[in-house]
């Protein structure tokens, strides 16, 4: 069987979602190749059995075919490069290898470092002194590029001026085989019993993600529990408020990835409030143009409504009374309109959902994904495999 290198961005263990993006594409990957090597970096100075349980129980993943080479942390400092000169070793030696990376200087190192095609996938668009290494990859005839999004390649195809079209859009996705079966969750019982309607949202509380959006909604709804989950400290004001006597809104903080998926069954209705700019760090990268978030497809395996807001990249995947409800990012009275709409017509709610997890099932998970980009990298020719 053939054998895999994927060089990663990202550290180990993180709650970053390249991080999380690496795991389950690698997990998935590990059921096609007989044996798949993950080059990263260390974020702890645990041993690597420990870092391998660490990562097991927080994702529930099988990892058993998975070897893990993680580099030491230069203080923070280049952290990407610092990876990509630490794989150039198994890049060099591991040729019954295919290659599929992330990290942008590893990508540039083996053009030069191995003569047969490999997969660089991206998730943006680089700026500064790093666009031009980007461009320069994407050019070459040894790349063929993976992208999240038809948005993304549009963007890059534009940015650099490339005639040639060497490019994948794969979508992010979920895991696969995710049950739509609800078992015992940690929500309090008397929150549960108390509300009419549980209206959840998961993800990062960062600017351009729609908590405000929320809360304003939970002011209009009070027989409605809105559960929002994410990491702690990110958003201490909303966590203070959250907090006060008589909110309608739970704060839930951050959940092993092995639990977000149940956790989301316990809700009516899932909210993906997205604004006209959405940040993926405190420095103000704004992302809303291309992205692929994770948790529509996770949103989507639930066979839950989404209520989601009309973004061109987010209509790729979702369509408006078919598989999400679809409306205006900033106006509340339309966030208001589209959760009575699910509440008041719970056929169409559940016609909704279906389509969704058919989707999912068909499409958006992590084991399809994997065949798409083992095929990719078995191709012969380019436009042999595009979707």
């Amino acid at each position: 069987m053939k054998k895999l290198l994927y060089i990663s961005p990202s550290s180990f263990p993180s709650q970053a979602a390249n991080s999380t993006h690496v795991l389950l594409q690698t997990e998935a990957l590990s059921k096609i190749y007989s044996e798949v090597r993950v080059i990263g970096l260390s974020s702890t100075n645990e041993k690597i059995s420990k870092i391998y349980n660490r990562l097991q129980k927080h994702y529930s993943i099988d990892l058993k075919k998975i070897q893990f080479s993680l580099c030491k942390s230069l203080g923070g400092y280049a952290e990407t490069l610092t990876i990509a000169i630490f794989s150039i070793w198994f890049v060099l030696s591991l040729r019954d290898h295919q290659i599929i990376t992330r990290n942008l200087y590893a990508a540039f190192f083996i053009i030069f470092l191995r003569n047969d095609r490999f997969i660089y996938e991206t998730h943006t668009v680089e700026t500064g002194f790093r666009k031009y290494i980007q461009k320069f990859i994407i050019k070459s005839s040894k790349v063929k590029v993976v992208v999240i999004s038809d948005s993304l390649k549009k963007l890059l195809l534009r940015r650099y001026q490339i005639d040639q079209d060497n490019f994948y859009i794969l979508h992010d996705a979920a895991r696969s085989g995710l049950s739509t079966k609800l078992n015992k969750n940690d929500i309090p019982p008397e929150l549960l019993s108390k509300y009419e309607y549980k209206i959840g949202y998961f993800g990062s509380l960062l600017p351009g993600r729609g908590i405000d959006i929320i809360e304003e909604i939970a002011k209009i709804f009070p027989s409605s529990l809105f559960l929002i989950y994410g990491p702690k400290n990110q958003n201490t004001e909303f966590e203070n408020r959250a907090i006060k006597p008589g909110s309608n809104i739970y704060f839930g903080g951050f959940l092993r990835h092995a639990e977000i998926h149940n956790t989301m069954l316990a809700c009516d209705i899932l909210l993906m409030p997205y604004q006209e700019k959405v940040f993926i760090d405190m420095k103000g990268t704004d992302t809303s143009k291309w992205m692929s978030p994770m948790k529509m497809f996770e949103y989507m395996a639930t066979g839950k409504p989404i209520i989601s807001s009309d973004l061109p990249v987010l209509r790729e995947v979702l369509k408006d009374g078919e598989n999400a409800i679809l409306t205006n990012p900033s106006e509340v009275l339309s966030w208001e309109e589209s959760i009575l709409k699910v509440i008041n017509n719970p056929s169409m709610a559940s016609l909704i959902g279906k389509n969704a997890r058919e989707k999912y099932i068909q499409k958006y998970n992590w084991d399809e994904r994997a065949k798409k980009l083992s095929h990719i990298l078995s191709a012969k020719k380019t436009n042999q495999f595009r979707k």
